[in-house]
């Protein structure tokens, strides 16, 4: 008996996952060549992610400031 392979995880979507690429970072599940970008699939944790890379950049900018001193 053949095994089936792993469908995309989104409703409605029967299309095969794609290997490596089909494997989203932030929520795990498998989809397909369409649905594979976060912002396609619709990924609960995109706005948890963005809202934490947001503070982090910031973090990194404020850190990196220089201050003048014009009293040279």
């Amino acid at each position: 008996m053949a095994s089936q392979k792993p469908t995309c995880e989104l409703t409605l979507c029967l299309k095969p996952t794609q290997r490596i690429v089909g494997d989203c970072s932030l929520c795990a599940g498998g989809f397909c060549a369409k649905h594979r970008l976060p912002e396609q699939h619709s990924c609960a944790w995109l706005e948890v992610h963005k809202k934490a890379e947001f503070v982090r950049n910031a973090e990194k900018l404020l850190s990196g400031r220089t201050v003048v001193n014009r009293g040279l």
